[in-house]
């Protein structure tokens, strides 16, 4: 189960099977495109995709469906160390042009690590 929070706010799910060779660990994710994390994605883990787009100065107008290779993942945790073995995991992203060397700096200073919540999710 793959499930986003668009700019509205409302989550949607949509089935997702991961066709990825092979494992991708969570900590790895940041600075990959939305579509290599969710090759690792299973159909039965649960992603929660936040667009943090505002945080760089734009509107949020990730869509589920959408060309996953146009985002960037900023921050990341999942309940496992390991991407491909997760149940629960989620992202913040961000539009791939925005994904600038200020940017890259600001995630290097832990500036994206709020971006997501995390709850109950002990692996960054």
């Amino acid at each position: 189960m793959r499930v986003a929070t668009c700019a509205s706010g409302v989550a949607l799910a949509a089935a997702f099977t991961g066709c990825a060779t092979s494992s991708l660990p969570i900590d790895e994710t940041v600075g990959k495109s939305l579509e290599e994390v969710s090759e690792h994605v299973g159909d039965t883990t649960t992603l929660l995709t936040q667009d943090v787009s505002p945080r760089v100065g734009l509107e949020a107008t990730y869509q589920q469906g959408g060309d996953d290779t146009a985002w960037i993942v900023v921050a990341s945790c999942a309940d496992d160390a390991v991407v491909d073995s997760a149940t629960m995991a989620e992202v913040a992203v961000i539009p791939k042009r925005a994904y600038t060397a200020e940017v890259r700096s600001e995630i290097a200073d832990d500036d994206f690590a709020d971006a997501v919540s995390c709850d109950g999710l002990s692996f960054r």
